[in-house]
């Protein structure tokens, strides 16, 4: 069995939208190679697709779980975390993101995860903290957020003060 015959194999059938075939395949692969992180990725892509963000997270997490090495995963992790609203865990999976950007010298998750975390704390009401998330971001760095819209550095340290003051 070739496996990147049938990455290519998992991509055509996603071309068509045939997910459910593509994610028995993707199934198949993972139990003929359970190091095979490329195939949680797209398995956890699909789950993205379909709007089904508790599978993906079980994917997500069995991924990192074999490639614990790349930035990109926690930064995912980190999105689908608060997503789900689970607001400690995108804290502590930007976190591990960081510290791998730090290692890696990756400016571009270095800084998404540190938005998504200053999100995360805004949401666990750990106001004093987001100023210090965001002190490592650009001036006017921002990004989509769903159900949020275009959200910059400067919104969520502007939020965090006006629901502070608000206690």
């Amino acid at each position: 069995m070739n496996i990147d015959q049938d990455v290519m194999e998992i991509r055509s059938l996603l071309s068509n939208s045939e997910y459910e075939l593509a994610l028995n395949k993707c199934d198949e692969l993972i139990k003929l190679f359970p190091d095979a992180w490329n195939v949680y990725r797209m398995k956890a892509d699909i789950y993205n697709d379909q709007k089904n963000y508790k599978e993906e997270w079980e994917v997500r997490q069995h991924l990192i779980a074999v490639n614990s090495e790349e930035p990109s995963d926690y930064y995912d992790l980190t999105r689908l975390a608060l997503r789900l609203g689970y607001y400690r865990e995108a804290v502590s999976m930007a976190n591990m993101g960081i510290s791998l950007c730090e290692k890696h010298n990756n400016l571009y998750y270095f800084q998404a995860c540190y938005f998504y975390k200053a999100n995360a704390l805004l949401s666990l009401k750990k106001y004093d903290e987001v100023a210090d998330a965001c002190s490592h971001l650009d001036d006017g760095y921002g990004t989509y957020i769903s159900n949020q819209g275009m959200v910059a550095k400067e919104d969520l340290i502007k939020k965090a003060l006006d629901q502070s003051d608000q206690k």
